[in-house]
């Protein structure tokens, strides 16, 4: 059964059915995929049920591989009645996803470090993995795996807290209101990182004002917030949270007055260096060279930079860290491909906002040659279809783009507006992979 303070946590919230079952492993394992079984003696399943799925009816399949403690919202959804699990240990709740998120909260409490929460409409897991890979000289840190930012995954990043932690680094995502007063409860930041206030999911919410004061409810019990001073939407509504003592804001506009001014004063194809000047808490002034020269990486670093020298890390320490960035997987990644051919990889955005900063820092490299984009419906972004790929198409020849694969039926419903590109659109992705081969992307041969 669980350990003694898990159990005790349980009882006192939940409804504990079959009691006199065998000792099982200590938990250590929440488990909500019934393919991803590691540890099955020392795993805890929750059944959540969602619009396609219900973790009821993996229970048995389960049970045969091991697992002996389960979480269920409907004992009658139990296959065959508890009695069917002689071995097993059954929680009664009245939902599964609402206990996971209690039971990691709860879990949450037990560590008293200081951790980051880190929200915004893009590069919330540049930042995050940049930051751990910056402060990993300093610090025994636990952070979200990949991109584990929802109502299911904050509550699987938080779990893996341990008493060996000096840190957390744990990345939010929302696409609707209410979402974040439950991720907050969960993560409970001392420190936050507001990236940025884009397009993405702008669907879920009335307006603008109403999305980032959504997300801002992440950072209302922090002892400092860090965000760029130059969005004014996030600062207004921190002024409205929090007091300035408790923000550390960065600017490319020296008259803003914030703790951190930057000014770029070289820019290239693979660097950017940048002059800061720290006002407060002290005065400093340094100048540091960024291993990136496109725009979301080179925001991205500043929001890490200013957490470092926050941090009072020695100027030549910050600079060695800054040179082992490494790209973060799917982010603006350049891979070289088959044929003599790139291809800048940002597969895991997909919004307006975070298509045309691809598209800039696709105009800026320096390679010779046809420039594709391949691009999927675009999803959430508030805007009529119609309104939504006509921007789309406008940008194109700016970026000298000059074909497009479509890739999905909204997008090839409005194949029309894209008429000053070469374009072939298709309804769905298994239609890319019966079309093309290996050769169909080589230097002079395309459909």
């Amino acid at each position: 059964m669980l350990h003694a303070t898990l159990l005790r946590f349980a009882r006192s919230h939940w409804r504990y059915l079959a009691p006199n079952a065998p000792e099982a492993a200590r938990v250590q394992h929440l488990l909500l995929d019934s393919r991803r079984v590691g540890q099955p003696a020392g795993s805890l399943f929750f059944a959540i049920r969602g619009a396609l799925h219900n973790g009821h009816r993996y229970l048995s399949d389960l049970y045969q591989r091991g697992v002996r403690l389960f979480v269920v919202d409907r004992l009658e959804e139990i296959p065959g009645g508890k009695l069917a699990f002689p071995e097993a240990g059954f929680l009664l709740v009245e939902n599964s996803l609402a206990a996971l998120q209690a039971l990691a909260a709860w879990h949450r409490r037990q560590f008293h470090i200081p951790v980051f929460g880190i929200t915004g409409s893009n590069g919330k897991t540049i930042v995050k993995e940049w930051l751990a890979q910056l402060l990993s000289s300093d610090e025994l840190i636990c952070k979200s795996p990949r991109s584990y930012n929802s109502q299911v995954g904050v509550p699987l990043s938080v779990w893996e807290l341990n008493a060996t932690h000096t840190l957390g680094i744990f990345e939010a995502g929302i696409s609707e209101r209410g979402e974040m007063a439950r991720l907050a409860a969960i993560i409970q930041p001392t420190l936050g990182i507001f990236t940025n206030l884009g397009t993405a999911h702008d669907a879920g919410f009335a307006s603008a004002e109403e999305k980032v004061g959504e997300k801002m409810q992440l950072f209302a019990a922090v002892d400092t917030l860090f965000y760029c001073r130059d969005h004014e939407a996030i600062h207004a509504a921190a002024q409205q949270i929090l007091d300035p003592a408790r923000t550390f804001t960065w600017s490319r506009q020296a008259q803003r007055g914030a703790n951190l001014s930057v000014t770029v004063t070289e820019a290239s194809a693979e660097r950017t260096v940048v002059q800061v000047h720290l006002a407060r808490p002290r005065v400093e002034e340094h100048t540091f060279t960024l291993p990136f020269a496109d725009e979301p990486s080179v925001e991205n670093a500043l929001h890490c930079l200013a957490v470092l020298l926050w941090y009072a890390v020695p100027t030549a320490e910050i600079q060695r860290r800054l040179d082992r960035l490494l790209p973060v997987a799917m982010r603006l990644e350049m891979k070289q491909a088959l044929n003599d051919c790139y291809v800048l990889d940002d597969t895991y955005n997909n919004d307006l906002a975070g298509l045309t900063l691809a598209l800039d820092a696709l105009a800026r490299q320096p390679r010779r040659g046809q420039r594709t984009l391949i691009l999927s419906d675009v999803l959430e972004s508030g805007l009529p279809a119609a309104e939504l790929y006509a921007r789309i198409a406008a940008q194109l020849p700016a970026h000298g783009v000059g074909r497009i694969i479509g890739v999905g039926e909204a997008i090839s419903a409005h194949q029309q507006l894209f008429g000053e590109v070469r374009g072939l659109f298709l309804p769905a992705p298994k239609h890319f992979w019966l079309l093309f081969s290996r050769s169909s992307f080589a230097t002079k041969r395309f459909w």
